[in-house]
């Protein structure tokens, strides 16, 4: 049996309110992003090691994008491949992309439908990251920041250019797909790996074209023309 217990109690009066601050999960996204990028500009401010060489391969990272056999109508659609790069690309050649196509970039509610030479590709994702993707194609703000304008604000602030998103490759067994974002800050480029929606949102926010690369577009892709 439970025993009885008897404290004094103080009156509620006479104790302390404590505040207590809730974080919603956009809101923890947002900081752990944008302590990322502060991170990533400290790299490249303090002489740090150069970043990895540029190859057609991308770093291991945390599950990207989703199951490329999802399927659904386009019901919004904005080019992104085509589109001039972001000032200071041009002249980087070693950032060339043999291998790569860029792709354009279409959205329904929940899906990112990337593409190129009558080959597309359709990956799910979240509402929020296809908005955020939207409100870059048409080149509008929301009421308030997605993340993905968020990490423009940062970048601009630091002087970040953002040179290159790509897409390197799909991982059969998690039917995943890696991107990686290159951006560069004074003489230094640093590679970034990326979810393909995150490298999509900057990118499109200053009118560069995403790439894929081709190997990847031919064996995930649906032929549609």
């Amino acid at each position: 049996m439970e025993r009885n217990r008897t404290a004094r109690r103080e009156p509620s009066s006479a104790r302390p309110a404590v505040a207590r601050q809730r974080w919603s999960l956009g809101e923890a996204v947002a900081l752990l992003l944008a302590l990322a990028l502060i991170a990533a500009a400290a790299a490249l401010f303090l002489d740090q090691p150069t970043a990895p060489a540029l190859e057609g391969t991308a770093a291991e990272g945390p599950p990207l994008l989703g199951d490329s056999s999802s399927s659904g109508q386009p019901a919004a659609s904005a080019g992104a491949g085509g589109q001039p790069a972001a000032e200071g690309a041009e002249s980087w050649p070693e950032l060339e992309l043999p291998g790569y196509v860029p792709v354009e970039v279409n959205l329904t509610e929940t899906t990112v439908i990337l593409t190129a030479e009558c080959l597309s590709i359709e990956a799910e994702t979240t509402e929020a990251q296809t908005f955020s993707i939207a409100k870059g194609l048409e080149g509008r703000l929301d009421f308030r920041p997605t993340t993905h304008d968020l990490m423009q604000d940062l970048m601009d602030h630091y002087g970040i250019i953002p040179l290159q998103a790509r897409i390197d490759r799909y991982d059969q067994g998690t039917g995943t797909y890696y991107a990686q974002l290159v951006v560069r800050s004074g003489e230094r480029v640093l590679s970034l790996d990326s979810r393909p929606t995150d490298a999509i949102g900057v990118a499109v926010r200053y009118g560069l074209p995403v790439h894929m690369n081709r190997a990847v577009l031919e064996s995930q892709g649906e032929r549609v023309c």
